[in-house]
């Protein structure tokens, strides 16, 4: 999981004793951990299929927290206290102010049994719209077809049952680079963040396979079938994966905020 630098953490701790003596303000600094939430292992689709999934697996490259556009405190805090917002309050697409961000990549597990700490988030206190998910070309590790993910940015395994016949399936998808090929947008958010507190990330599994038809996918018996971007499951689950509504924030104060 990723860190933040000692230089950021110094930095926040020292702008965060800053303001324990006083309400903060909007453009205040502002840090958050950032864990993920277990998603569903076994639903049921809307078309019937019962699902049991074993591997289920998100690369995401970077995670934006919008501050509503005109509000400039996302951005003026950054002049006063540069704090790893790595493009200096602003993101890549359409030049939105940050409220928070995190920069991965990470192969993110879905099906942990408890809440899994990803990483840290910089920022400022204040408003916020909606989150944007991105992701980049995989290299490395995460490239690896034989890795977590099979070298894909999302990756499904498990079994379909429908009146009485189980397909096992498999495959994953990747997103395109640049523009808004490359990423996911109008993620739900809590409409404010504190000087310090949690955001758990919840990916709604179910939500990914909903439209998936198994039984179209090519094979016969108990052979794993494979899921790919041309097959109805593949089409499906593309749906579902880049529909904002798969995923969600839930952002949890400390106690130490005023």
């Amino acid at each position: 999981m990723k860190h933040l630098t000692h230089f950021t953490l110094l930095t926040a701790s020292l702008v965060s004793m800053s303001f324990v003596a006083c309400n903060p303000t909007p453009g205040a600094t502002a840090t958050a951990t950032l864990q993920l939430a277990p998603s569903d292992a076994t639903f049921t689709t809307s078309t019937g299929w019962s699902v049991t999934l074993t591997e289920a697996v998100l690369v995401p490259e970077a995670l934006y927290i919008y501050a509503p556009a005109g509000d400039m405190t996302a951005s003026l805090t950054q002049a006063l206290w540069p704090v790893a917002l790595a493009h200096g309050g602003h993101d890549p697409f359409g030049s939105r102010n940050v409220r928070l961000e995190w920069l991965g990549p990470e192969s993110l597990d879905l099906l942990g049994d408890s809440p899994d700490e990803i990483g840290f988030m910089d920022g400022t206190v204040g408003a916020t719209t909606d989150v944007t998910l991105s992701f980049a070309p995989l290299t490395g590790e995460q490239a690896n077809p034989s890795g977590a993910s099979h070298g894909h940015h999302a990756w499904v395994r498990g079994t379909a049952t429908k009146m009485g016949e189980t397909i096992a399936f498999a495959g994953g998808l990747d997103f395109a680079s640049g523009g808004t090929e490359g990423i996911i947008e109008t993620i739900m958010v809590s409409p404010s963040i504190a000087r310090t507190g949690t955001q758990t990330l919840m990916v709604n599994t179910a939500a990914w396979l909903d439209l998936c038809q198994f039984d179209r996918l090519p094979g016969t018996g108990s052979d794993e079938r494979v899921i790919t971007p041309l097959n109805q499951v593949g089409i499906g689950f593309a749906l579902g994966l880049r529909n904002a509504a798969s995923y969600s924030l839930r952002y949890e104060t400390l106690e130490m905020n005023p």
